[in-house]
């Protein structure tokens, strides 16, 4: 099997980011703010003098589809077809949870519970960082049928997916991933790269140069 070269881009700033107090407040119809639109262009130059993909694939958010689009119009590819994969969306935090603040979800019973269950934690309704983990894995894996005449893919997700899949190859605990997600970002590159058909991380959370 031959390497395959994978760039997951986060996407750029959106239109109203929350505070880190808030949940998934964002939305799948959130767009890109002026900054953000920005930025997306900025990482198409990048990416224009590092990588010639054969395949580019976006979440199903606006604002990572977006994001896409400028980023390929940078790179003088905006004929390249942008392909949807519902494995890269974001984390699911659970019912009723967008939109509230994580004081009112991880009240002392809650962490408790995540201390004791750890990364198979979920809050009801939700996905754990196992199963991000997990998803995230099974995109990659998938992509391993094609391996022998694609050879780089940029993919444009969110930062649980990216953090999480990076975890689930690395091993990360709960506290490990936490902390990598502040690194994470917008617009930031995170490279993993199929060898011998094991998969490696080059890079992660590669900040966006402004």
């Amino acid at each position: 099997m031959d390497s395959l070269d994978i760039r997951l881009i986060r996407h750029a700033t959106g239109s109203r980011e929350p505070s880190t107090d808030v949940i998934g407040a964002q939305g799948y119809e959130m767009i890109l703010s002026k900054t953000g639109l920005s930025e997306a262009a900025l990482k198409g130059m990048e990416l224009r003098g590092a990588i010639m993909p054969d395949v580019v694939v976006s979440s199903p958010a606006v604002r990572c589809i977006q994001t896409a689009h400028m980023a390929l119009f940078a790179m003088d590819l905006m004929s390249m077809p942008i392909r949807v994969a519902n494995d890269l969306r974001e984390v699911n935090s659970g019912r009723d949870t967008p939109g509230r603040h994580r004081k009112n979800i991880y009240t002392s019973t809650a962490q408790s519970k995540i201390s004791k269950h750890s990364l198979f934690y979920s809050y009801e309704g939700g996905e754990s960082m196992n199963q991000v983990g997990n998803r995230g894995l099974r995109w990659l894996e998938a992509q391993k049928m094609n391996a022998n005449f694609i050879h780089s893919i940029i993919a444009f997700s969110h930062p649980g997916l990216i953090v999480n899949t990076v975890g689930a190859i690395e091993g990360w605990d709960v506290d490990e991933r936490l902390q990598r997600m502040a690194s994470l970002t917008t617009a930031s590159e995170t490279r993993i790269v199929l060898e011998n058909d094991e998969w490696h991380i080059d890079t992660f959370a590669k900040p966006l140069k402004l």
